[in-house]
């Protein structure tokens, strides 16, 4: 006991205040080798000094709690701590281009204020349909949601993106734009919330148009247009905050160390019929060890987003609590949250 550390003593040496090391002992990520029955004094071994250090150091880089959990347990695998800091650093570098999105949109509207002006792109309409069927099965139906009854559509300079959700299951794709005067690629910045009436509207235009025709996109104010040669259509926006769509994808580019891709054709299903439900195990997959988890979803939900994929889907499983991704080859992506395989709600 002599030879053991006051929690004061640790503090100053590695960096963590007191009431941090209070904290983190709590929260079980590094606990006192000892702790006096009386006083409640916590004591630390000289060894553990190692380990405060290194909590701080993650704390100082903004580390989730749970993955500097992970991190202090593991903290002897050199690889895996090392692969956690990599896609953290990846999140900060995505969240650094997201600010810089904003910031060039709000400086974009720092001369406009008082007065919207259109910005308008033109897209191939063999991408619009694309970028429409890819999204569309994730529409919400809730009368009392109308923001989900909807697809959030995003112009960034030469990209229209578009997103859906009905909180159970998430849609993105995007396609590139141009300016309709000279070719060159779209600059302008703009985002609205389309009714879903207004995309099935465009998809009746569509559909008998050459796929290489362009057509013109147009969000202004309150308004959503599209105009296909004499045709055209046009809808109101619509009111409310769509669901912060990025913090869901934030970490579907990267690698963990439990993640699994399988393809759709070498993938095992487990069929509940009578829950509805769809249990994903991986056969051949990269990365997959005896055992590897499986993920339950719902499986008319499975189906609707691997049609919306395209050819050649990739199933992406972590876990069987984190949401399953499904990807096209053109990067259609959609995101399904688990269920408990008893056929319970979405958790």
């Amino acid at each position: 006991m002599t030879d053991l550390l006051p929690i004061g003593e640790v503090a100053r040496r590695s960096g963590l205040t007191v009431s941090a090391l209070r904290f983190y002992d709590g929260a079980g990520v590094l606990s006192p080798q000892a702790v006096d029955s009386t006083s409640g004094y916590r004591r630390y071994a000289p060894g553990q000094v190692a380990v405060a250090h290194l909590v701080a150091g993650l704390r100082r880089v903004g580390l989730p709690l749970a993955e500097i959990r992970e991190a202090v347990e593991q903290h002897h695998d050199v690889e895996l701590v090392d692969g956690l800091l990599t896609a953290h650093l990846r999140r900060l570098e995505g969240g650094l281009e997201d600010a810089r999105r904003e910031i060039a949109r709000l400086r974009a509207g720092l001369g406009d204020q008082g007065e919207s002006a259109a910005v308008r792109v033109s897209v191939a309409a063999a991408g619009l349909r694309r970028l429409i069927e890819a999204v569309a099965f994730a529409v919400g139906r809730d009368p009392d949601l109308p923001v989900l009854h909807s697809a959030l559509c995003e112009i960034e300079p030469g990209l229209l993106r578009m997103v859906a959700t009905d909180r159970y299951r998430l849609a993105v794709h995007e396609v590139e734009v141009w300016q309709p005067e000279d070719g060159r690629a779209g600059q302008g910045y703009a985002r609205g919330v389309v009714p879903a009436a207004w995309l099935a509207e465009v998809g009746d235009l569509l559909r008998g148009t050459d796929g290489s025709t362009a057509v013109s996109l147009a969000l202004v104010e309150d308004e959503v247009s599209l105009q296909v040669g004499t045709a055209g259509c046009s809808a109101g926006l619509v009111d409310g905050d769509f669901p912060d769509y990025r913090r869901l994808l934030e970490g579907q580019d990267q690698s963990s160390g439990s993640a699994v891709e399988s393809r759709w054709q070498t993938t095992d299903l487990e069929i509940d019929e009578r829950s509805g439900t769809a249990t994903i195990v991986p056969a051949s997959s990269t990365g997959a060890g005896p055992g590897a988890p499986g993920i339950t979803v719902r499986h008319e939900f499975l189906l609707d987003a691997v049609t919306a994929a395209g050819d050649d889907p990739v199933l992406r499983l972590d876990g069987p609590i984190s949401p399953l991704a499904v990807r096209g080859g053109d990067g259609a992506l959609s995101l399904l949250m688990p269920i408990r395989p008893e056929g319970g709600a979405p958790r």
